[in-house]
């Protein structure tokens, strides 16, 4: 299972994704969001043994970074949607991959 993660983080940060419509700043929150899931994912699941609980604090945890990184952006930067968008989907990914079972 750790293999898959890494293979997929590893995907995610080395495509390129030049001329395919994809900026590459989406792909860093979704890829970013990803690790954030899968840890957090990870850490709750090792504590609780509890899988739905452990896909919830991913996601939300995930998620709440996303949102919190377009609040600083707010005042210091060019807060987009679109971030927030690929945020959810690395969370997403990220949850959904741990879920799996072989």
């Amino acid at each position: 299972m750790k293999q898959l993660t890494l293979l997929v983080v590893l995907l995610l940060c080395n495509v390129s994704l030049y001329g395919q419509g994809v900026p590459v700043d989406k792909v860093a929150h979704a890829a970013t969001c990803y690790v954030i899931s899968t840890a957090t994912y990870s850490l709750t699941y090792k504590l609780t043994q509890d899988r739905r609980k452990a896909t919830i604090y991913g996601f939300t945890v995930a998620v709440a970074v996303g949102i919190a990184k377009e609040l600083y952006d707010i005042h210091h930067g060019a807060p987009e949607w679109g971030d927030l968008a690929a945020d959810v989907v690395g969370g997403a990914a990220g949850v959904t991959v741990l879920r799996i079972t072989f």
